[in-house]
């Protein structure tokens, strides 16, 4: 478990609420503390709210802890562990009067290719095992409605992780077709794209950490991804694996990657914790002559992770790096 002063710190630009590795525990984890927390009292949050007021006033996590609960950060820590162990957690009703439900309601009737499709997508995603299940349910939508986009597009996304890219590719583009609006299918298209023409570092599966190597020449499939990745952009701004899959492309473009460098510097404004983000720029960076910055980044996500497979990446191409520039092969830009 995170010590409760690692816990509470974490905001929305943390790498704990941020990096997958670490983001499950933190849900976890919370989840787990609040229950503990309206064990004496599980009808109100009175004394949660209190908590956090008494922060915004500016006093310490162990003064509130000890003022509210009776147990410092360490006791409390060391209860939530015991009841974790115990698997003591009871359910809790909470009314609190200040919740109003809307006036009215506005209710839209759910096609069944529709519900098929979501059903689809969570037996997919799941990782249980079932992707017999998904294909069913894909397949009955499109029986109902042959051009359903959500329909292609999952059973696409079925295809893609059975590795049958070629019939995910065609899913994708009939959910084009059908709806030119539709973003998932356009960013995952193009996320496919990527994946089967971006060299990856060794022993890398599809999708991981782009390689600081570059081809002689741009494929025509990433010029592809790269002006759907710009649609799927426009259609959703805040998806931030549409910025790193674009940014990506420039990682293969033997010519200008200021363009690739900007996109990432933006979603790194937008994102600021998103390893997946500074990774490629800091590449890119590197690639652009402004080592300083490249390596600073490369340094800061090794340095900010617990993930080993990260973090042996990082530090082969640090020393890739380091190698070429002792060969005199990559020159600094003036005044870098």
């Amino acid at each position: 478990l995170m010590p409760l002063e690692q816990l509470f710190s974490v905001t929305r630009a943390s790498g704990a609420y941020n990096e997958k590795s670490r983001r499950g525990m933190f849900y976890a984890q919370s989840w787990a503390l609040v229950s503990l927390l309206l064990e004496d009292n599980p009808t109100s949050l009175a004394p949660i709210s209190h908590y956090v007021r008494l922060r915004e006033q500016g006093h310490s996590d162990e003064t509130c802890l000890v003022h509210l609960f009776g147990l410092g950060p360490g006791e409390l820590l060391a209860k939530l562990r015991r009841q974790i162990r115990a698997d003591g957690f009871r359910p809790a009703k909470i009314q609190d009067p200040r919740v109003r439900p809307p006036g009215t309601m506005r209710v839209r009737l759910v096609p069944p290719e529709e519900i098929l499709s979501h059903q689809g997508f969570l037996l997919t995603v799941s990782g249980m095992g079932r992707a017999g299940e998904a294909e069913r349910r894909f397949r009955a939508a499109v029986t109902r409605n042959p051009v359903h986009p959500l329909a292609l597009t999952g059973l696409g996304y079925l295809r893609e992780t059975q590795k049958r890219f070629d019939e995910a590719k065609a899913l994708y583009g009939r959910a084009i077709d059908a709806d030119p609006a539709s973003e998932p299918s356009t960013f995952l298209l193009a996320r496919l794209l990527i994946r089967q023409n971006v060299a990856l570092g060794p022993g890398r599966s599809s999708g991981q950490h782009p390689s600081v190597e570059v081809a002689g020449k741009l494929p025509p499939d990433l010029a592809r991804a790269r002006g759907l990745l710009k649609t799927a952009m426009n259609l959703n701004p805040r998806r931030p694996e549409t910025y790193v899959a674009l940014g990506t492309t420039y990682l293969e473009d033997p010519g200008d990657v200021r363009e690739g460098i900007e996109v990432l510097e933006k979603a790194r404004l937008l994102f600021p914790s998103r390893t997946d983000v500074a990774l490629p720029l800091g590449l890119l960076h590197i690639r652009e002559g402004d080592r300083e910055r490249g390596i600073g980044l490369l340094e800061s996500i090794r340095d900010g992770t617990d993930d080993i497979s990260l973090i042996e990446f990082i530090e082969n191409k640090l020393a890739l790096v380091e190698a070429v520039l002792e060969q005199g092969q990559v020159e600094s830009k003036p005044g870098r």
